[in-house]
């Protein structure tokens, strides 16, 4: 998919944007030619095979897919939408019935029912500033406004319809989403995979690709959290296809996740280990090539920037016993990150402090990790408290009687209640 438009228009500000970013057509329509090559694409087709489903040469399934307009005649966006799995609305049309042994039944779309551009910039709003709170602080401040919001959402579904029914879905799962990321921060992973879930039912309702990556994503995320590195390889491998037909931000940030999956899973493996490192390559050339060297603002609340990337490369270094290679990462991290991602300013110690218990330094191992907790006593993130737990654990079985290991200990366990 062509992303140059997508990149630089980021607010929901059409009806269609439930179904995917597709740039403005004519009459309030989206541009009838990227829907096809998006959904073309997204099926795996080449033009070739769609000419052939619709009894056209190839040169004309481009001529559609370079024109603003719906494609004509009618009959023609009725196969579309069946042979593509288009959206009806997309295509100018609405669902009548479906009828047994002949599909669906669809006519063109009379006045649609959609929410107000008011509506959607207030829900836009609520999600803007959890995930604000999320990366900045802790985003347990904001669940029980997320929750009731994701509640009226739910029940509205019976109570709209049309175009507004399919919005109100895209953002249910959105709010999904968060929900579930919320859930996975405070370990509670039966409810971070229910949401998750329910999100990508409502994704795949949808068609959307990106809301299918990013839900897949949100899963995988929880899927590492429980150690459940095959789990997580699955939906990201699945995610993929989707994630190359995302914009910027969510596609690499499914690659960045699968590298890091991936090397947990496959720790000792030369071939996976070139992979994940071939993975986050590619990300870093997306990331040098935007003008102000952060990926971000596409819808799904992914941000990627060097720090977070030279984060993750570090751990995957250190995976697979690069440890100075691993240590020059972590710098450009230091170097760059900004002082107000407080969460990240907390995982950097962590990183930190693995890589000196890597390289046997468990002295410094115990300092950083001390002062990691801080930062968890101000996020709350229970998530990176077990991996401080899980830290301490392993210097006791080396150093037992080391003073910094039990200072560590006590005063680990001694805000253990708090959180």
């Amino acid at each position: 998919m062509n992303n140059e438009y997508l990149q630089q228009n980021e607010s929901p500000a059409y009806w269609w944007y439930a179904y995917g970013p597709f740039p403005p057509g004519l009459g309030n329509m989206p541009h009838g030619g990227r829907v096809v090559a998006a959904y073309r694409e997204l099926a795996g087709w080449d033009a070739a095979r769609l000419g052939a489903e619709l009894g056209v040469k190839e040169r004309q399934v481009y001529n559609i897919e370079g024109s603003p307009s719906l494609p004509e005649p009618f009959a023609r966006r009725e196969l579309l939408v069946k042979v593509l799995n288009i959206p009806p609305a997309l295509m100018g049309m609405i669902v009548l019935s479906h009828i047994p042994g002949q599909g669906l039944s669809l006519t063109s779309l009379g006045e649609m029912s959609a929410l107000s551009p008011s509506a959607i910039d207030a829900y836009e709003g609520v999600l803007t500033l959890a995930w604000e709170a999320y990366y900045t602080s802790s985003a347990q401040r904001s669940a029980s406004t997320v929750t009731l919001w994701q509640r009226y959402l739910h029940n509205s579904l019976g109570t709209v319809g049309g175009i507004a029914q399919d919005q109100v879905r895209a953002l249910l799962c959105r709010f999904n989403q968060l929900s579930g990321t919320i859930a996975r921060d405070r370990l509670d992973f039966d409810a971070a995979l229910s949401c998750a879930g329910e999100s990508l039912t409502l994704a795949e309702h949808l068609n959307n690709a990106e809301l299918v990556a990013s839900s897949l994503h949100r899963r995988a995320r929880a899927y590492v959290e429980m150690g459940r590195y095959d789990l997580a390889v699955a939906d990201l491998e699945r995610a993929l296809p989707f994630a190359r037909r995302s914009r910027d931000p969510l596609r690499c940030y499914v690659l960045i996740c699968l590298s890091e999956a991936l090397s947990l899973l496959y720790p000792g493996n030369e071939q996976v280990e070139k992979r994940c490192l071939n993975l986050l390559d590619e990300v870093g050339r997306a990331v040098r090539a935007s003008r102000s060297q952060i990926l971000a603002g596409d819808g799904s609340y992914t941000r990627v920037d060097l720090p977070g990337l030279y984060m993750i490369r570090a751990d995957v270094l250190r995976r697979y016993h690069h440890l100075n290679d691993a240590q020059n990462a972590l710098l450009i991290v230091r170097g760059n990150l900004p002082r107000n991602f407080t969460r990240w300013q907390g995982n950097l110690l962590v990183a930190d402090a693995l890589l000196c218990y890597a390289q046997g330094d468990y002295t410094g191992a115990c300092d950083l990790a001390l002062e990691g907790l801080s930062f968890v006593d101000e996020t709350r993130s229970s998530s990176t408290r077990v991996k401080i737990e899980r830290l301490y654990s392993n210097l006791v079985q080396q150093v037992p009687r080391n003073g910094n290991v039990n200072a560590l200990g006590k005063r680990l366990y001694q805000k253990g209640d708090e959180l």
